[in-house]
């Protein structure tokens, strides 16, 4: 498999066998590791067929790899399954195929894979990959729930960071050794407490649009339910 396109299951078996022997894994010592995450049918054998393909006389892989061998392999390596499917670290020559027929190359197929865009495409007259932009309305569309738990997830975290950032702004004022560096902490403390009140109220139309595609919004912590206390008070 030393060619630059590889097949999603060929890039599969290239990271394993990679990933192995870098950590001086002996296939039966893999095996046990696989069996010990529930995949006791991963035997030495089979893991030898997996990272040879037991290959026909053209060259075809007779043995491919299965979605649950590949999240099965990830945990016994303790990576992301994206990884092992689209190895990043590989340069743009090497593409892998996505769909029969269709080479994307890799950094690219792992932006399609995390919704990150709808598939790319190749220009056959110059060779250049791109994404069509007339794709981009339908896939954002049809990966709303994916875009809004997202956001919903940064959402949190600004304001964890922006409540963080005003208890460390107090503190300063606290401990200021003169009057203006007090006042200059207090004002970046009032700063950032208006920044989270505006990102509690950003928060609350990420929910409220969650509901509205039928989505649950996570559950919020203590500290954060008064956000959404209906939603909140439902779930007891």
């Amino acid at each position: 498999m030393d060619s630059a396109h590889w097949s999603a299951s060929d890039a599969i078996a290239v990271q394993i066998s990679k990933r192995r022997k870098a950590a001086e894994l002996t296939r039966a010592q893999l095996a046990k590791l696989c069996s010990d995450v529930g995949g006791p049918a991963l035997s030495p054998t089979v893991i030898g067929y997996i990272e040879t393909g037991r290959r026909d006389p053209e060259g075809r892989r007779r043995r491919e790899v299965t979605v649950d061998e590949l999240l099965i392999f990830a945990k016994a390596f303790e990576v992301s399954p994206l990884l092992l499917i689209f190895p990043v670290d590989m340069d743009d020559d090497h593409t892998v195929e996505v769909l029969p027929g269709r080479d994307l190359p890799v950094w690219m197929a792992a932006k399609w894979f995390t919704g990150e865009g709808p598939l790319g495409n190749r220009n056959p007259t110059d060779g250049r990959w791109y994404v069509d932009t007339d794709e981009f309305g339908p896939w954002r569309k049809n990966n709303t729930p994916l875009e809004l738990r997202r956001e919903h997830d940064d959402r949190v975290k600004q304001w964890n960071d922006a409540r963080n950032e005003a208890e460390s702004y107090r503190s300063v004022a606290e401990s200021a050794s003169t009057a203006a560096q007090r006042e200059t902490a207090l004002a970046s403390a009032d700063a950032m407490e208006n920044e989270v009140r505006n990102v509690e109220e950003r928060l609350r139309e990420t929910r409220r649009e969650m509901k509205r595609y039928g989505l649950t919004p996570p559950e919020l912590n203590d500290v954060l339910r008064h956000v959404d206390p209906v939603d909140e008070e439902a779930r007891r």
